[in-house]
Order: C-alpha cells, then structure tokens, then sequence
C-alpha cells in the first residue's frame, strides 16, 4: 500500500514528490504497537529494500525477507520519476553510523537547530562518508529547513516574535509529550530561538537572509525548504525577488553529479 500510495502522488504531480521517510526513534511510539525498538534499523532497512524492488519492477515479483513476505504480487501505478522519487531522511532517523548502508537517500535538516549546528552535521555526514572510503556514501542532497518571516511594520515585527514563542513552546510540549523528555540540543535550540529574534525587516531583510543562506550554502547546505508560519505570499514575492537572485547558481550537489567519478 506505501509502495503504491508513493508512486501515485508522484504520478497526480506529475514527477514532483518527493519522499520523506524514517525508522523512528521515539521509545514510546515503539512501546505503543508493541515493537522493541531494537528492531527499528532492521525493519526499516527490509522495508525500503522491498520499496525500491516494488518501484523498479516492471511486473509481478516476489519478497521474502525476515519481517515480511509477499508472492507474486504487483505494484499500479508505476511511478513518474525512475528509479523512484527522491528519498529524504532526517537527522535522528540517518545516525551516523548509518551514512554507510544508507545510499541515494538525502538528508534533510531541521528549522529548530542554529546554522553553525545546522553546518556540524553536514561536516559529521561528509567525514562519515570520507571514512567509508567513497564520497558515493554521502547524502547525495543536503537540504535544511528554514522559517521565513520577512516584515515591515513594528506591528508585524511583534507579532513574528510572539508567533517564534510560540512555535519554540510547541516544540518543547511536542518533545515532552512524545519522548517524555527533551534532547539536549533540541532544548537548547528551542529555549534559544525566541531571544534570538530572528526576524527579517524592511530594509535589512534582504542583507539578514543572504548573509544566514550564503553561511548554510558554504557550510554544504544545497536546499532549504521555507516555512512560514503565516503563509504570507507577499513574504515569499519578497523573498523570490529580492533574495533569489543572489543564487543563480546549481546547488552543489547538482555539480557533483555532473563530476566524472575519480578513479580509486
């Protein structure tokens, strides 16, 4: 049914979904269908294995792996993007350690942690594939989520920052209601957020923006996905116009596909 449900977004988009996925890592969501969480990297990687095997065949085919099995079975439709649609993973579901069996999945980092952390883990995730001994072990896309709150009045100011503190208090109740305790680096960067006041203004939006983008593309950042809490459209034409076009260029990784591989 995943399998399924994925290649159908992709074909009513027309080729533009992308796929987010995760072995999960909050001890009582695993207590709560009775799965240890012990088992969560096996299931998780048995279940992708079977989702790639599902979008490439072309007809009926079979799985039998540990958790599950299936006999000549088929997936309708097939999906638009081949050999399946961009596959994205967060930091708390991508460890480490995981940067070496995890290949052709992007990592894609959070709105809550600050830009030199944000550029940490991209280090963390490079060195980790440095040492497996290919830069084909890295994420092949980077990608970080950033809120945009561009105002103009005094009055729009204040209420970005009220909106900022009370995203940061979602974040702490979210994080003590689904793991009964806060992480100490989600809780820094949530008691962090509402003091730094982050907020774009007329007249230095543009100069605050390029300067925290430019920082996240030199640190291997290679897209950021835009949140809003207003949904202003009038923050985002300002954004396309007056901030865009300082980027004309491909992201990084686009480039390195273009590379020719270098020669062990």
């Amino acid at each position: 049914m995943l399998a399924e449900q994925v290649a159908t977004l992709d074909l009513l988009s027309n080729g533009r979904f992308d796929f987010g996925v995760g072995r999960g890592y909050r001890q009582p969501e695993f207590s709560g269908f009775c799965i240890p969480i012990e088992e969560a990297t096996e299931r998780f990687d048995e279940t992708m294995a079977f989702l790639r095997k599902a979008w490439a065949a072309g007809d009926r085919f079979s799985h039998h792996g540990k958790r599950w099995h299936f006999d000549n079975i088929i997936i309708e439709p097939r999906p638009v993007q081949q050999p399946h649609p961009p596959l994205w993973m967060g930091p708390a579901a991508s460890s480490r350690s995981g940067v070496r069996r995890r290949r052709a999945i992007n990592l894609l980092l959070d709105q809550i942690a600050p830009v030199d952390l944000i550029i940490e883990r991209v280090a963390a995730y490079r060195a980790g594939a440095r040492a497996a001994g290919s830069a084909a072990t890295a994420p092949d896309m980077i990608g970080a989520a950033r809120a945009l709150q561009i105002v103009k009045t005094e009055a729009e100011r204040q209420q970005a920052y009220a909106l900022q503190d009370e995203g940061a208090e979602g974040h702490r109740r979210l994080g003590a209601r689904a793991r009964r305790r806060a992480l100490p680096e989600h809780r820094l960067a949530c008691r962090s957020q509402p003091r730094q006041r982050r907020v774009g203004v007329a007249g230095d939006a543009r100069r605050r923006s390029l300067r925290g983008l430019k920082k996240l593309e030199a640190g291997g950042v290679d897209y950021v996905l835009l949140v809003d809490p207003t949904g202003s459209k009038e923050a985002l034409r300002t954004f396309a116009e007056e901030i865009m076009p300082a980027f004309p260029d491909a992201p990084a990784s686009a480039v390195r596909r273009r590379q020719p591989p270098m020669s062990q």
